[in-house]
């Protein structure tokens, strides 16, 4: 479904490339984003809540590198209302995060058509109202509402895509079970979106001072970048062999310490349908650029030397 809302193309080859939420957390900075949207297949804005949010107060980042970052920002943005009704390029997708199942569905109502799709944002641990990945009751009661107003989507021509980001399962039995779960509404959501950032992680510097200082998260943050690399390949894997057992049509893009040609491929070897670029791009804007010539490098053929056959690296 997901490869068919891209307008037909089967994305095989390369994989789809997005720059993920975070990047651009609202529309202050148009030829910015402008200049990612030229750069990947899409975009995606936000995350966006309901009402305006305020970014939390305090130094809320650890350092300006592409490698393991922590982050307490607070999802700063002007709330739904404040993107106007039409986004502003082809290949945005906006971000969401509700504290409730009515938030969800004011965002879904209000933005789903708003660019090329939406993506439920279940697995922030900012949005005050609990960690809605790891209630698998209440994902259904708000899948539940989402596939009975999208029922009236579908019949027309231009369906939004819809994209469920997940938080990453330390315990594979509940992945699994999630993976069954959402497989249910494989005629609504188009693709998971996997990991989030691992929540409340914290780091203290030589100094011993803490190296993010946020008084309402107690000076933690989401982990993300490169120390999620291993793991988000791994929480993709196992979402793409639990939907290809159920013969789903769900779409896997890992999200998480993407910043490189190797794991662009490292995903597609695992049955990704591409990825989602974040913290690699908040520190280099043509990162997108780098990562599609390495995977290109990486993809070139060569001549075995034994068997004079052609082969890939």
């Amino acid at each position: 479904m997901l490869r068919e809302k891209l307008g037909g193309h089967t994305y095989v080859d390369p994989p789809i490339r997005m720059f993920g939420a975070g990047i651009h957390k609202h529309l202050s900075d148009m030829n910015r984003l402008n200049a990612y949207s030229r750069a990947a297949d899409l975009v995606v804005i936000g995350s966006i809540t309901r009402e305006s949010n305020q970014e939390n107060a305090g130094d809320r980042l650890q350092g300006h590198t592409d490698t393991a970052t922590l982050n307490s920002w607070g999802m700063p943005n002007g709330g739904m209302d404040s993107l106007g009704n039409t986004a502003p390029f082809d290949n945005l997708i906006v971000s969401v995060a509700g504290k409730s199942i009515d938030d969800y569905l004011a965002l879904y109502h209000k933005l789903s058509r708003w660019g090329k799709g939406i993506e439920l944002n279940l697995g922030c641990p900012n949005t005050g109202g609990g960690i809605m990945s790891f209630d698998i009751p209440r994902m259904i009661e708000l899948l539940e509402e989402i596939e009975s107003v999208s029922y009236a989507d579908s019949l027309s021509d231009d369906d939004p895509i819809i994209g469920v980001k997940l938080s990453p399962y330390s315990d594979p039995g509940q992945l699994k079970e999630v993976a069954n779960m959402l497989t249910c509404y494989s005629d609504v959501i188009d693709y998971v979106a996997t990991c989030n950032t691992f929540p409340l992680g914290k780091a203290r510097q030589r100094d011993t001072h803490t190296t993010i200082h946020c008084g309402v998260t107690k000076d933690r943050g989401g982990v993300s970048g490169s120390a999620l690399r291993e793991i988000s390949l791994g929480q993709a894997s196992q979402f793409v062999e639990h939907f290809s057992a159920m013969d789903s049509s769900i779409e896997v893009i890992r999200v998480g310490g993407v910043s490189t040609g190797k794991d662009l491929l490292d995903s597609q070897l695992e049955g990704c349908a591409g990825v989602q670029v974040v913290t690699a791009g908040l520190v280099r804007h043509h990162v997108m650029f780098d990562i599609m010539d390495q995977y290109v490098s990486l993809k070139t053929p060569h001549i075995d030397p034994v068997t004079r056959d052609f082969r890939y690296i």
